[in-house]
Order: structure tokens, then sequence, then C-alpha cells
């Protein structure tokens, strides 16, 4: 029996984004004085403030993010790592998870479908285990109807918006829509005809009030059914000192995976 096709959504950036007003390069600004001095921008948020265009969990921070030429650059602590990561500035759009669900669907023998807005990742994508690779713009996503063509067994989706409306409406008979961010956008325009025609499935995830048994037991499966080398391999650990010799790769969208950045010297055995 042929194992259940799955859709795998890679956000990465489909087009140029507009340029940012202005540069944030460091903390408290260009000239480190918490000064913005580009065009004026309070009279054209309202009474209610900025528009929230997208959230991230974050970890313990070093400093306020950097913004430069369309990326933000944040560099916190997760876990007992320091990690500096690159992100779209328009949509908060980072490829990290995703590529890790990649590998660990294709090792449990999926058939594994990425969808990228990036054509230069098609060769990486198929090398931690995608099948095929489908670009972001060939999908019709101006008039989606209520049920499209079935097509997937199940989807991890980390864009939310027109996306996720689409793997919805694309989706098998009880096939499984898991949401995991709102990189694209938060608002969801569907209907619910995939619920009750084709019985989907659309799951949230909840990482804050996990139960530490369950956390544990994936932690296990990480460690070793699930252990995703390929991507790990986009791993690279460098000294706080090399910093500057990495802005260029990431200020240009062209860093792949996760740099760990050593503060101190190991302590560890």
């Amino acid at each position: 029996m042929p194992r259940r096709w799955l859709a795998l959504l890679v956000m990465t950036l489909a087009a140029a984004v507009p340029a940012i007003a202005m540069d944030w390069p460091q903390f408290l600004g260009p000239d480190r004085n918490g000064t913005y001095t580009g065009p004026p921008l309070l009279e054209t948020w309202g009474p209610s403030g900025p528009k929230v265009v997208w959230r991230k969990q974050v970890g313990q921070a070093f400093a306020g993010p950097a913004v430069v030429q369309s990326r933000v650059l944040l560099f916190h602590r997760v876990g007992n790592e320091e990690v500096l990561e690159s992100l779209d500035a328009k949509t908060g759009a980072s490829s990290d998870e995703v590529a890790v669900a990649i590998e660990i669907l294709a090792k449990q023998g999926y058939d594994v479908v990425a969808i990228t807005g990036k054509a230069r990742e098609s060769d990486y994508l198929r090398r931690i285990g995608a099948r095929d690779v489908v670009l972001r713009s060939s999908l019709e996503l101006a008039n989606i109807r209520p049920l499209e063509k079935s097509t997937w067994a199940g989807a991890v989706d980390n864009l939310g918006g027109d996306v996720l409306a689409w793997l919805l409406a694309t989706s098998k008979v009880a096939g499984t829509v898991a949401a995991v961010g709102l990189a694209a956008d938060m608002k969801l325009n569907t209907t619910v005809a995939p619920f009750i025609l084709r019985g989907v499935h659309l799951l949230g995830t909840d990482s804050a009030n996990c139960s530490m048994s369950l956390r544990q037991t994936l932690w296990n499966k990480l460690a070793v059914d699930w252990r995703p080398d390929r991507v790990h391999d986009e791993v690279r650990t460098i000294d706080f000192d090399e910093l500057p010799t990495h802005f260029d790769a990431y200020l240009k969208g062209m860093a792949r995976g996760r740099t760990v950045v050593r503060v101190g010297a190991d302590t560890h055995p």
C-alpha cells in the first residue's frame, strides 16, 4: 500500500519586498541613541497604534532585533544555545521548523512535497527528503473554491492565510493539516466544506502548555527515531567574535539553517 502524500510548506521569500523605511542595524538604532529619523509614521497608525504584521515566540533576548535590508536579525537564547536567526521583515518567516518536518516525515516513509518561494532551494529540499518541489507562485490562491482537487493526505503549514485555506480545500478525505505558524497571515478565510464533506482535520500546536511527559516522549523520538541528521548539517557553531563575518549572508537572505553563537568557553565535559 503506498504511503500517504504529505504537503510541506517551507516559507521563503517569493518576491521582492518593499524597502524598509529606515534600517535599525543595532541596539538603540543607527546612532545608538534610540532616535528614529526616518519618514513620519505616527499619523499613519491611527488611534489603535501600529498594525501587528506577525508574531514570533522568542527565547531570552540579548538585545533588540536589528532590521537591515528587509531582514530582521534576532539574537536570542533558546534552551542552552545562543541562536542567530534571519527573518523576513515582511512576514517573519523562517524555514527551520518545516525543514525538520520534511526530513522526519521522509524518514517515516511518506512521499513529501515541499512548497517554496525560492527555486534555488529545490536541490536542498530534495536532499533533506522532499520527493517533489512546487513553487508557491504556481498555486492558484486568488479564487480558492470551497473544495478543490483532492490531493494531500496531510500537511504542515507555517504560513496561515490563503495557503492554509488552499491546503484545507485540497486535502483528501480524512486528511490532517497542522497549522504551526502565521508567517503570511493570521487570518483564515475558508468554509466548513472540507470539514463536513471530507472530514478534514485542522490541528493546532501548543508548546507553552505541553506536559513534561509528552515533551520527554517527543525529545526521545527526536534523539533517535526522528533525529534530523541532514537538517542538523545546516546548523553551524561560531564564536562570538566571528559574528560580523556572517552578517552579509543573513542580510541578503542567503543563509540557510541556524547559526549557534558560542558566547563563552564550553563547560560541558
